[in-house]
């Protein structure tokens, strides 16, 4: 019970103050490879910037960069609706892609989870890339005509809100 005169004080961040409000970008490439998916984002939000320390001495290429990551695919049919168990999730990484233009953010998606990964990784056959026949478990990539894709990412931390970004419908080749 609080007596007159006492003061509360809270030395602990409160969560959910910064709004995250998007991406500019949101891009997936197979690179002419098959169920190999490589996914870039570019982001000029204030938020986004902050999370990521993309800023002066922090702005290191091919680093890890904070948040929690969190990627859904889905294998769409010729409607662009899901396929029935063609639907897999989990934990990704953001890592820095090159160095910051203006106030221009740039960060590549991997399955892979290290301190920083060379550039050379997100190339066709590249080790980052994210693999639609094992991620999360499941192979999404099927045996049907359908090579259409819907990748939704989930960003959270600490003193931001969450976001959540779709990409659909996005057109691959089909694993050979």
């Amino acid at each position: 019970m609080l007596g007159l005169g006492n003061t509360i004080t809270n030395n602990s961040f409160v969560g959910g103050l910064t709004t995250i409000t998007g991406f500019d970008i949101f891009q997936a490439s197979d690179l002419n490879d098959d169920e190999n998916v490589k996914l870039y984002m570019q982001f000029t939000d204030p938020a986004l910037i902050n999370l990521t320390l993309i800023n002066g001495a922090n702005d290191t290429a091919n680093d890890q960069v904070n948040g929690t990551w969190t990627l859904e695919v889905s294998r769409l049919d010729a409607s662009d609706n899901p396929v029935g168990g063609a639907t897999s999730s989990g934990t990704v990484y953001a890592y820095r892609y090159d160095s910051i233009i203006g106030s221009t953010g740039k960060i590549l998606l991997s399955d892979d989870n290290s301190s920083s990964i060379a550039i050379e990784n997100w190339d066709p056959e590249g080790s980052a890339l994210i693999d639609l026949s094992t991620f999360g478990g499941v192979d999404i990539t099927g045996s049907d005509t359908s090579s259409n894709y819907k990748f939704s990412i989930t960003v959270t931390a600490s003193g931001y809100t969450s976001h959540t970004e779709v990409l659909q419908p996005v057109a691959l080749d089909k694993p050979v």
